[in-house]
């Protein structure tokens, strides 16, 4: 028995020696497999590791890039000037922003927006960078575009992050542009100073302010150093309108408005009337810087506003009052802001207005042919309908349809004797030495008048979709003629002929019209 189970024994051993090998065998390949299997996961996990930091810091970027954005476009719409008589709030072009640059979340993030701006007249979306860097308006940290009225910006903003030991510096950076269209109106608000005459750069000047603004109101002489504040606007804006009346500006926004109105030899504020003659008052038509009351048959009465003195300078408190006429004189002449408004001047009494100096006109300097150049001069005027206006503010062209072009042609005018004469471009640069106007490109007159020659080819635009050239009268070289000028006598802006940039002071007889604001072409940088 006992021999038998130790057979039995001696059977079973070789077996469980046998599956213990296995067993071994078995658990080793599977510390094989989850250690080779662990090298893999290690493996996919350290090769996951670059993509993940580069796509946190491109994450970080593009929303960086985003806030750049967003607070340039908040610099933009905030760049607006002090609010005008009538309340409304205008953007200032001197507020806008070049450059831009902030930090995202908190100082020391490491995440920061670098944003640069450009300014256009014309629409720079699917334009080149070529294109933009020579369309591009000037600007200045400490000034922006200055006097030029953009109509679009080109927003160009980066993102940066702090970049991990696997993520160069270089990488992950992204950026995004964008066109912001400026909200805009050309429609100008009348308005302005009148002030008594000056031809001396620096020289003492007075303006008119309102005793009050109610009717039976005198008006006075005030000197210059306290004229121009924003609490007597209501009392200092006069708008020469175009029934030819001179009207207290403030008072156009109420139910009664005033007008400078004769009552004898006094001038009084009294509630403007359609027709009434002793509120009719033309700019004189030759060239003594006046205005001429009226007759009740609407003709030149021989007496002109003044201060009631006939030599001399105006005093501080003097009443504005009828009488005398002067020539260029400060006791009874006059230079008033562009903003007082061109009374009734226009292309239908063949005048050419500016639309900066909306109040001034294209003038043959001092009614003198042979000048050598020309200027922006207040606007003449002669009720009714300037039916005399006088020669040297009557240009003669052909007006072309709204989206046309009348090219080429003459621009001529007739002097006093009938004899025509050609606005000619210049084709050097000249300094005429006179009181100030100094070296620049000034449109002259010629008597030989001929369309064969190329300086006497003007093309005159009308709305022709583009900014650059709406409105402009330009000479065969494609320069445009504008009031951009040195000061004449102090007051009246030289006309240049210069690159054609889209400016107000290029505009000409231009409507008003009124542009929403839009905010679109996003694209992502490269690069």
């Amino acid at each position: 028995m006992f021999a038998r189970w130790w057979r039995a024994a001696a059977r079973t051993e070789p077996q469980q020696e046998r599956d213990g090998g296995v067993a071994m065998l078995a658990a080793l390949l599977i510390i094989m497999i989850f250690g080779a299997l662990s090298v893999l996961m290690l493996g996919v996990v350290l090769s996951q590791v670059t993509p993940t930091q580069f796509s946190e810091k491109n994450t970080r970027t593009i929303y960086a890039a985003e806030a750049g954005v967003e607070v340039t476009l908040s610099r933009i719409r905030t760049a607006t000037g002090a609010p005008d008589f009538t309340g409304k709030i205008y953007g200032d072009p001197r507020k806008l922003p070049c450059t831009l640059t902030g930090v995202v979340d908190t100082t020391g993030s490491g995440t920061t927006y670098t944003v640069n701006v450009q300014y256009f007249a014309d629409d720079p979306a699917g334009q080149t960078a070529s294109w933009r860097t020579g369309h591009a308006f000037a600007c200045s940290a400490s000034n922006g575009t200055g006097t030029v009225l953009p109509s679009y910006a080109y927003i160009t903003s980066r993102g940066q992050a702090v970049s991990s030991a696997r993520v160069a510096a270089s990488e992950a950076d992204r950026g995004i542009s964008m066109i912001y269209q400026f909200e805009t109106t050309t429609k100008n608000v009348k308005g302005g100073r009148i002030y008594s005459w000056n031809d001396t750069v620096g020289g003492t000047q007075l303006c008119l302010r309102a005793d009050s603004a109610t009717a039976g109101s005198s008006v006075s002489y005030r000197p210059q150093a306290t004229c121009g504040t924003s609490a007597l606007e209501d009392l200092e804006l006069w708008v020469y309108d175009t029934d030819y009346s001179i009207k207290l500006a403030s008072s156009t926004l109420t139910a009664t408005t005033l007008c400078l109105t004769t009552e004898g030899t006094a001038i009084k504020l009294r509630s403007c009337a359609t027709p009434n003659y002793t509120q009719q008052w033309s700019w004189h038509q030759s060239g003594n810087a006046t205005w001429v009351g009226q007759t009740a048959a609407i003709a030149d009465s021989g007496q002109c506003l003044g201060s009631g003195r006939t030599t001399g300078t105006p005093l501080d408190g003097d009443k504005l009052q009828i009488g005398t006429c002067a020539n260029q004189a400060a006791w009874g002449s006059f230079s008033p802001d562009p903003a007082v408004g061109p009374g009734a001047a226009s292309a239908n009494t063949h005048q050419i207005v500016n639309y900066l100096e909306f109040g001034r006109c294209f003038d043959v300097t001092d009614t003198d042919v042979n000048k050598a150049f020309m200027i922006s001069y207040p606007c003449k005027q002669d009720p009714p309908a300037a039916a005399q206006l006088y020669w040297n503010h009557k240009w003669f062209y052909n007006e072309p349809l709204v989206g046309t072009v009348a090219a080429p042609q003459l621009i001529y005018v007739y002097n006093a004797s009938g004899v025509q004469y050609c606005l000619k471009t210049p084709t050097t640069q000249t300094n005429p030495n006179l009181l100030g106007v100094g070296i620049g490109w000034y449109p002259t007159l010629t008597s030989s008048c001929n369309i064969s020659d190329t300086s006497q080819q003007w093309t005159r635009s009308m709305a022709t979709g583009s900014k650059t050239t709406s409105w402009t009268f330009r000479d065969s070289s494609g320069r445009c003629i504008g009031a951009a000028g040195d000061k004449y006598k102090s007051n009246w802006t030289a006309l240049v002929v210069s690159a054609c940039d889209g400016s107000t002071a290029q505009k000409w007889n231009a409507p008003a019209d009124n542009v929403e604001a839009e905010v679109g072409n996003y694209l992502e940088e490269t690069g």
